[in-house]
């Protein structure tokens, strides 16, 4: 940012008589227009758009930190004067910071994030906070601390207890606020179509998230899973095993419609909940706007594949930069659904943009975790065993597998292909097993329990799963969970470069990126591994440690906390 403002403004201040008149010709300094005797706030003008533009960005950047002397004015301003005024006036104090530094050449000192408290006033700051709790509708009251003032504060002279925010009269030392709040002032509703039992990446995603936020502070609104006595049974027992409230629509696909906006607008309100989550920004984001007038102040969206989808066609388009514009932050799985997505927004909610990737469970995934009993079931033995997880359709790439097993196995003859997994793409890919000649060489175990997943990985030697691009861009893979769950048990990987893959892989260090619709590529990288017992160990190791260092549940749990 520096350099854009000496780029625009120079750095010989002379031509300005003052920090005004060069914010005035920034086109920072809001008008003002003169009629009938009154005088009116009037936008600003248009300025260096430029210089403009980047204390802009700078400014919302700001808005986003902590601990700093422009992150509190930006945090004290915007509930009161709105974002958009908020990011002025925040361009403001750093142009003229600017100005002052150039002028007099004194380097930049942060004034600390309490420097308004400070000339406030400890009289007048309690007073106004106690002002602002009262607004809310909340009884506080004051009390006498018995013990010393704590790091030198002292109340204000004749002060005493304090009901409704209004002060008694009465003599004492600084006192410790007592407020009568209610439990349920922070939570969350999440709101979502994509929730277990339902199966599939993106239920796990949310539940394992879920689970690690504070049970208290988190009610979830989903879909029903299946219509039936089935699947009302089997969704009534998992919601109550859940620790947190979980609240089902009647339908088994939420859409943003009046009905819908009605009911999850009662549940925030119902339960007092301060924040919306909404497990996929598209489309159910489309309600924020309502939500934020029934009460809440944050509002986070969660983008995954299908976003960046709808990032590509004109209609879809424009209601995710509505999503974006709504909502307080969208979050991205990687940065191929980040850029793609970004295009569609405005540029001032796409640097909003939070990256909140799908987590392992370490504990779960690692390295010893019941591989052997799944060889010796599958009867495998010490034969080298190169395994695929995913459901089976067409972008996942196995049919690109088995396309290479013939060149695999003039190289290593014993290797097997093990594809765990269940879908619609099961029957074509035995059956381009038979034609292609190995289907000696490919098991095919069918869905298995999630529990057994991790053993599954473990019975495997290298983990490949050649992804693909499909129909013009529309079918592409968000990140590819399972390459962090078999980095995590410990495996090389071979991935393909459709969509957000390559973020789940460190290339040439935890396994390799190849072109998804490319069997030579896939043999090449695959025999190198099973032929090179330490290259598979190294990268095993490294693999481990990165999902340890970045991936961990806790971690991205820990990071929506902050946003919400």
């Amino acid at each position: 940012m520096a350099h854009v403002m000496i780029a625009e403004m120079g750095a010989d201040m002379s031509r300005f008589p003052s920090a005004g008149h060069l914010v005035a010709w920034a086109g920072l300094a809001p008008g003002n227009r003169e009629s009938a005797g009154k005088r009116k706030r009037a936008p600003t003008r248009h300025g260096n758009v430029w210089l403009k533009g980047g204390l802009g960005v700078a400014a919302l950047a700001i808005g986003r930190t902590k601990g700093t002397y422009l992150a509190a004015q930006y945090h004290r301003l915007r509930p009161r004067r709105g974002e958009k005024r908020t990011i002025v006036a925040v361009a403001h104090s750093m142009l003229v910071s600017a100005y002052h530094m150039l002028t007099t050449d004194v380097p930049y000192q942060d004034l600390g994030p309490d420097h308004f408290t400070r000339r406030l006033g400890e009289e007048r700051h309690r007073r106004r906070l106690l002002a602002q709790l009262d607004a809310l509708g909340y009884d506080v009251t004051l009390e006498r601390r018995q013990t010393a003032p704590v790091r030198g504060d002292r109340a204000g002279p004749g002060s005493g207890p304090v009901r409704g925010g209004r002060a008694e009269p009465g003599p004492g030392p600084y006192v410790a606020i007592e407020p009568v709040l209610s439990a349920t002032m922070d939570k969350t509703l999440l709101v979502t179509n994509d929730f277990p039992p339902r199966p599939g990446g993106i239920q796990a995603f949310l539940h394992n998230i879920a689970l690690r936020l504070d049970p208290d502070r988190i009610v979830v609104y989903a879909s029903t899973w299946k219509r039936g006595r089935e699947g009302a049974e089997a969704t009534a027992r998992f919601d109550a095993e859940q620790p947190y409230p979980v609240v089902r629509d009647r339908t088994t696909m939420l859409l943003p419609t009046p009905r819908v906006t009605r009911r999850a607008t009662a549940l925030l309100r119902e339960h007092g909940c301060a924040s919306v989550w909404f497990g996929a920004a598209a489309p159910l984001g489309l309600m924020a706007p309502a939500l934020r007038a029934a009460g809440a102040r944050r509002l986070v969206a969660t983008t995954h594949g299908h976003e960046a989808a709808w990032a590509q066609l004109p209609a879809s388009r424009r209601l995710l930069r509505r999503i974006g514009g709504a909502t307080d932050t969208l979050t991205y799985l990687g940065e191929y659904t980040r850029s793609r997505i970004a295009a569609a927004l405005d540029p001032r909610d796409a640097a909003r943009m939070v990256q909140l990737p799908p987590g392992v469970d370490e504990k779960t995934f690692h390295p010893g975790s019941g591989g052997d009993e799944i060889r010796a079931r599958l009867g495998l033995a010490e034969r080298p065993v190169v395994v695929c997880v995913s459901r089976l359709v067409p972008r996942k790439g196995q049919d690109t597998l088995i396309r290479a097993m013939p060149r695999i196995l003039r190289r290593v003859p014993d290797a097997v292909l093990l594809i765990v997994g269940g879908g619609p793409y099961a029957k074509d890919l035995r059956r381009l097993a038979e034609t292609t000649g190995v289907a000696e060489s490919v098991r095919f175990t069918g869905p298995v329990p999630w529990e057994e997943l991790p053993a599954h990985y473990g019975a495997g030697d290298v983990f490949a799963m050649p992804c693909r691009t499909r129909r013009g861009g529309l079918d592409v893979e968000g990140l590819g969970i399972v390459y962090l769950e078999a980095s995590a048990t410990g495996l090389p990987v071979v991935a393909g470069d459709s969509g957000g893959a390559p973020d789940a892989v460190l290339d040439g260090e935890t396994g390799w990126v190849v072109r998804g619709d490319s069997a030579e590529q896939s043999a090449e990288r695959v025999v190198a591994l099973l032929e090179d017992a330490e290259l598979r160990r190294r990268m095993g190791e490294r693999g481990r440690a990165w999902v340890e260092e970045r991936w961990r549940w806790d971690l991205l749990a820990d990071r929506l906390k902050s946003l919400l």
